[in-house]
């Protein structure tokens, strides 16, 4: 009589989660049954949000796509907008007024959540090292970062965030966050600029970059390895959200025009998914939403300010119960 192991060339697993490697079969030790993967049964997709009250771009953002905040940033034309300190939340509909930060700046990093959100570096002259944190409500200071740049990536909480790369020239340096003080860590592998990220202080992504780059490296809390590099072709002043192992980078340069594409990470390869409405680069995101359900706004096309919000809905996978019916 034929084996699962005969057949397949290994025995089923024991494990405690569903992994979602599709057409693996395993047991759930938590839950005491088989399963199996089937993979995609909704594909992805994005869908309009409200428009923000000031058209922006190259701004800070945090939260989720139900709790988004947006922060900073240049309104075009330039100079007549400028540089603002404009804060607005997001509540999955519409963006309201939030309270405006200490300092305008523009090409800064963000992470952490509506109601908790941080905001670190910018450009200046020379490039700013200042952190402010939002409490829901109001800005305050926060400590100041080892190294001033701009066009950084950013990524975790308001007490446990993470900084790394942004310019002057293809910065390479981490700093790491606790609440109160900016610690250096380990420099990337490949220094550069106009990244984004994903993730946590302790399983971070940076994800491309300047040039425009394919390169994604993971951070494991102390260090930074090579992950997937992005298919299709680099990126640079992208939006990304989600987790090391369910990424999200959409849309970015090249300029003028930006472009609409999304690409989806798992951990270590990227994958082509549905393309957003509007093309445009140097926009923000909810960068702590979930791979499955993120948001970005902003951004600009053809030196033209963007105003305008989408939705990501991931692809739904389906985990299957085996029984003996």
């Amino acid at each position: 009589m034929a084996t699962y192991k005969g057949i397949q060339g290994f025995a089923i697993q024991n494990v405690t989660s569903d992994p979602t490697t599709v057409g693996q079969v395993w047991y759930n030790s938590s839950n005491t049954v088989f399963k199996f993967y089937t993979g995609v049964t909704s594909s992805a997709s994005w869908a309009s949000g409200g428009n923000m009250g000031t058209a922006r771009y190259i701004m800070g953002g945090a939260g989720t796509q139900t709790a988004g905040l947006a922060f900073g940033g240049v309104g075009l034309p330039f100079p007549s907008v400028g540089v603002v300190n404009i804060t607005e939340e997001y509540n999955g509909t519409a963006w309201t007024g939030g309270g405006n930060m200490g300092t305008a700046m523009y090409s800064l990093g963000g992470c952490g959540l509506q109601t908790a959100g941080l905001a670190f570096g910018g450009n200046g002259t020379p490039d700013r090292n200042a952190t402010e944190e939002y409490d829901g409500s109001s800005w305050t200071n926060g400590g100041n970062l080892n190294n001033g740049r701009n066009s950084l990536g950013g990524c975790g909480t308001q007490t446990a965030g993470l900084a790394f790369g942004g310019g002057p020239g293809e910065g390479a340096k981490t700093e790491e966050y606790d609440g109160t003080n900016w610690t250096n860590s380990s420099d990337m592998s490949d220094g550069r600029n106009a990244l984004s990220g994903a993730g946590t202080q302790t399983a971070g992504l940076a994800i491309a970059g300047n040039g425009p780059r394919t390169a994604c490296e993971e951070y494991n809390g102390s260090s930074w390895t090579t992950g997937g590099a992005l298919s299709g072709g680099g990126n640079e002043y992208a939006a990304g959200f989600g987790t090391q192992t369910a990424a999200v980078t959409a849309l970015g340069q090249p300029p003028p025009a930006g472009q609409n594409t999304t690409l989806t990470y798992d951990g270590s390869s990227w994958s082509t998914s549905a393309n957003a409405s509007t093309p445009r680069g140097r926009l923000a995101s909810g960068v702590s939403s979930p791979g499955s359900a993120g948001v970005v706004f902003g951004g600009d096309n053809n030196n033209t300010a963007k105003n305008s919000t989408e939705e990501f809905t991931g692809a739904i996978l389906a985990t299957k119960t085996i029984t003996t019916s």
